[in-house]
């Protein structure tokens, strides 16, 4: 891989980190009934039923969230003992790292990068595997609960709203729910695109560009030599055993749960 190519390599691998849920900020009057409009009480306790189950959505999000940031550590087995603590140190380091960057001092020389000698890493295929399929059931476990019963009430929400109220209280109901209440829950619904985790090639890939920005010197080796340098053993799966699930975006489709905005 030439200098250029590397460059282009580390400009992609930023431009496909995306915001998750971990971003969004919770704000109380965002799922509140404003005063003003005029309900019946079975309707104000469905408001609270679609309120329990949005929060109950974004409880679980911040944890799936929380288990997909652990990835590049699941490229190691934790039974590795020493090994896996020098990993897991070597991952900490390489995420902790941050340019010294500042906007107003475009002179200011940018951050010292981290040393090849301080890291070392033990990639084991099967591992993340094991940990793929955990997150994948995880995720396949909220798609079935948390956020379907979300959906479903807000139909049941939407529905009775039109049999419940008069045509008066039904319009501006309508008008709030569509201008305000839908935008509001669209700040953390955005997020669910988002919850994909990299196929093992994918996160090799995620690892090399994280190590081509951050680690000293690394933009001067091929791909080969930084893998001899800074892995101490890469595992592959044994030919004919378990796989990862060939597209695993394909557990994360929302359409056929997905409610009549």
């Amino acid at each position: 891989m030439d200098q250029k190519a590397k460059e282009h390599h580390a400009v992609v691998y930023k431009t496909k980190q995306k915001k998750t849920i971990a971003a969004y900020v919770y704000n109380p009057n965002d799922f509140r009934l404003p005063t003003y409009l005029q309900l019946p009480p079975e309707l104000h306790s469905l408001h609270m039923h679609v309120a329990e189950a949005a929060y109950a959505v974004i409880d679980s999000m911040r944890f799936l969230d929380f288990a997909r940031a652990q990835r590049y550590y699941a490229m190691c087995p934790t039974q590795q003992g020493a090994i896996f603590d020098k990993h897991s140190q070597s991952i900490r380091r390489l995420l902790e790292w941050t340019e010294d960057y500042n906007p107003m001092d475009p002179t200011l020389a940018a951050g010292s990068k981290l040393s090849c000698d301080i890291l070392e890493f033990h990639m084991d295929q099967v591992a993340y595997a094991t940990y793929a399929d955990l997150y994948l059931m995880a995720l396949q476990r909220f798609v079935n609960i948390e956020w379907s019963s979300y959906c479903q009430k807000m139909l049941h929400m939407k529905l009775q709203a039109s049999q419940k109220m008069n045509r008066f209280d039904y319009q501006a109901w309508l008008y709030w729910w569509h201008g305000e209440f839908r935008a509001s829950m669209e700040k953390w619904e955005i997020y669910l695109d988002n919850m994909s985790i990299p196929t093992w090639e994918e996160i090799v890939d995620e690892l090399y560009g994280l190590i081509l920005e951050r680690v000293e010197d690394s933009q001067g080796m091929n791909a080969v030599t930084l893998a001899k340098t800074l892995c101490s053993c890469q595992v592959k799966l044994p030919k004919g055993g378990r796989e990862l699930p060939p597209n695993p975006d394909s557990v994360f489709y929302f359409g056929d749960l997905a409610f009549a905005g």
